[in-house]
Parts: C-alpha cells; sequence; structure tokens
C-alpha cells in the first residue's frame, strides 16, 4: 500500500471514529479542511480534519486529530481504532442499525434490543439468499450461502446516540451457493458458483432502497402489489418482515459503509424508515408470503403417505423430498394410474420421481397435476414403470 493510500485510510478510520463518538462536520474549507464539533454536548471543543493528503500538514493534523481522540475517550477510543483498521485491511464493509429510544443514548428496553438483533441478522440472510435467487419466499432456500456469509459476518459493538449496532461483512470473501460447489472447489474449481461478501451487500443496499421507494409510492398509491413486484430487486417475505420488526415503535435507520480496498466501491447508503412504515411493511410480508408462484419441479423422494377413500375421485399422497426443491415434504394428487404407481413404490420402498408445477399453500407445498410419476430403480437411477398389479392400501394422511 502507498503512503498516499495509508493516508487516505486513516482518514476514514478517523472519520468513522468521530461518527461513532456523534461529532459531525460543522464547517469547512472545500478540499482542504473540516471542523467536527460534538452533537450532544454543550462545548466548544473541536477537532479539524483535513482532508487533501497532497498538502504538507496532512499528517501532522491526522495525528493530532486522533490525539485529540484518544485522550477525551481513553481506552474506548483506542479499542475502536483497533477494530476500525481491521475493518480496513481486512476489506471489510459495515452496517449499521440505528433505533430511536426514550431512553438515554445507548440504552433499549431488553426485548426491543434482542428484536433488532434478529431482525439485522434476517436482513442479511434475506439478502444473501436473494442474492442467489430472486423469490417472494425463501423459506429453505439458499440455505447454504446465507449460513456461510452469516459466520463470517462481525458484530461490532453499539455506538453513542440512540441504539445503534453494527455488522462488519467481508467484501472480498467469496461464498459457495451450495454444499456441492464447496465439495467440487478443490478438484474443479472452475465449476464452482460463488459470490462475494460485496455482491450479498449490494443487494442488501439495493432491496432498502427499494422498500423506502416502495414505502413512499404507497402513501400515495396503497397498492401492496408494488412490494411484489420489487422482488426482482431483493424484496422478499424475510426482508420485508425483518424490516417491518426493525420499524416498529420508534424512527430507525440503516446507514451501510463501504471498505475502501475495492477503489471502485460505492460510497454506501443511508435509508431512515419512520415507525409507520411498520404496519406497512407487514401487509407486504404477509402478500409476498401467500399464494408464491408455481415453480416447474422435477423431485425425488419417499412416498411416505397414501390417502384414497372409496367414491372420492382425489388419490392423494405425501412425498418427502430428497431431491429437486428445497422444501422437505409436498402433497401430491395423482390419477388413478399415478396412485398404483405410487402404491407400489411405497410397498416396496422404492424411490419415485414426480415432476409438475409445485406451489405453496400456506406452510404446505402441492403439486395438484403431476406431468408424471415414475419408480426409481435404485441400481442404475433409471426411472421405470412397474407391470405388476397389486391391491389398494389404505393409510392416513
Amino acid at each position: 500500500m502507498t503512503e498516499h493510500a495509508d493516508s487516505v485510510s486513516e482518514l476514514e478510520v478517523l472519520t468513522a471514529l468521530l461518527r461513532h463518538f456523534d461529532w459531525s462536520p460543522t464547517s469547512h474549507v472545500p478540499g482542504a479542511y473540516e471542523v467536527w464539533t460534538e452533537r450532544l454536548r454543550d462545548s466548544d471543543d473541536e477537532v479539524l480534519l483535513p482532508l487533501d493528503p497532497s498538502r504538507g500538514d496532512f499528517a501532522a493534523l491526522l495525528t493530532k486529530a486522533r490525539r485529540h481522540l484518544t485522550r477525551q475517550y481513553g481506552r474506548t477510543a483506542d479499542e475502536l481504532l483497533a477494530i476500525l483498521h481491521t475493518q480496513t485491511n481486512a476489506a471489510l464493509d459495515s452496517t449499521h442499525w440505528e433505533k430511536e429510544t426514550s431512553l438515554t443514548p445507548g440504552l433499549i428496553a431488553w426485548e426491543s434490543g434482542e428484536l433488532l438483533y434478529e431482525s439485522a441478522k434476517a436482513q442479511l440472510v434475506a439478502s444473501a439468499k436473494a442474492s442467489r435467487e430472486k423469490r417472494r419466499y425463501h423459506g429453505n432456500a439458499s440455505a447454504y450461502v446465507a449460513k456461510q456469509f452469516l459466520e463470517s459476518t462481525l458484530m461490532g459493538q453499539t455506538a453513542i446516540g440512540s441504539f445503534i449496532i453494527t455488522a462488519f461483512t467481508p467484501s472480498r470473501q467469496r461464498f459457495h451457493l451450495t454444499q456441492q460447489s464447496a465439495k467440487i472447489a478443490t478438484s474443479t474449481p472452475r465449476h464452482s458458483e460463488t459470490l462475494s461478501g460485496r455482491n450479498i451487500m449490494a443487494t442488501f443496499e439495493h432491496a432498502l432502497v427499494t422498500a423506502r421507494a416502495c414505502l413512499d409510492e404507497y402513501k400515495s398509491k396503497p397498492d401492496l402489489g408494488l412490494f411484489v413486484e420489487a422482488v426482482s430487486d431483493g424484496i422478499s417475505y424475510e426482508f420485508a418482515k425483518a424490516l417491518s420488526d426493525f420499524c416498529a415503535g420508534g424512527d430507525s435507520g440503516v446507514s451501510t459503509n463501504r471498505s475502501r480496498a475495492d477503489t471502485e466501491a460505492s460510497q454506501g447508503i443511508s435509508v431512515a424508515f419512520d415507525a409507520p412504515d411498520s404496519a406497512v411493511l407487514a401487509k407486504a410480508a404477509t402478500t409476498l408470503a401467500l399464494d408464491p408462484e408455481p415453480q416447474s419441479v422435477v423431485l425425488v423422494g419417499e412416498v411416505t403417505f397414501l390417502s384414497h377413500e372409496s367414491g372420492d375421485p382425489d388419490r392423494l399422497i405425501r412425498l418427502n423430498i430428497e431431491e429437486g426443491a428445497t422444501a422437505r415434504k409436498a402433497r401430491v394428487r395423482l390419477t388413478e394410474e399415478q396412485y398404483q404407481i405410487a402404491m407400489y413404490a411405497h410397498q416396496n420402498e422404492l424411490r419415485v420421481q414426480v415432476a409438475g408445477e409445485m406451489e405453496k399453500e400456506g406452510h404446505l407445498f402441492w403439486i395438484y397435476e403431476p406431468d408424471y410419476v415414475q419408480i426409481l430403480d435404485e441400481s442404475d437411477q433409471v426411472p421405470r414403470v412397474p407391470s405388476t398389479s397389486f391391491e389398494q392400501e389404505q393409510l392416513e394422511f
């Protein structure tokens, strides 16, 4: 790293430190200096922050500003400086969730604090999943990449001003989309599929901005379809639900800061939400969870239950899904011939392959008119249809 880059990095660290302690710029000489003062204290205390690394006094003023803060805040400032330097060197992006409270700044009711952390976590998970595949309702889909991303995310301490929590996410680290991708990465890395932490945070930022735009438009056009149309922008049931929980009970905001390790990185965003936004987002989440679009699937699994009553045209099975979808179970409505195949598979403990349009109703997944149902020959995994006739079996569904 060049001396110029080191100086710019140190400026970013001190700027972040000042913001952490709730200082803000009050005056400036464009391109040369900024004067920072504390917002919450009636004090004439000032910090002069240089902006131009090419000026001869740049390094000296940076050192003076750093010493001023470490004298005033002591060990807390030293620890934060270490964290911020780590963030810069490791190319960590930071995200801050801020919640207004009626208590002393830095304090929040215990249950509200727990909900805030859970909401932040759910937003990151939903964004990781949406980075792989945009869906109205993720459920268990894309769980592998989301788990990896969360395990590599660091939690920062709360900051001064309302109640603020911080997450540090690795911008350069790459995350496998599936467990299979991770397995083949060592032998055939070109065939593995990955996303970078920066890709995921870009999805997160885009979803936040889109959610704010939908909320603003909803005020003049109260149509929840706005949020459904925004699925392609990273909005999902999980993201809307998490954001609703975050907004409830007080004004709030989310801001991101991008690591400058990547010179092409954006500057980050800042999005504000009001308490009334929570109710709209909750309604949007409910809409996104209802009747998601059907998906064409080819499922492989075991028939665990069958149901057919005499005189009833409906013949139903429950399939424990092993391959073909992230859902664990599906209900399938069959024709008489397909039902005979399913019964044969159940009696002989054979797996079946079912193809069709799978849709979600409430918490259940259904295939109402499968294209076909076939038995898989376990010896070579070739689908086959039984030629043997047999008596119909009755089981509770």
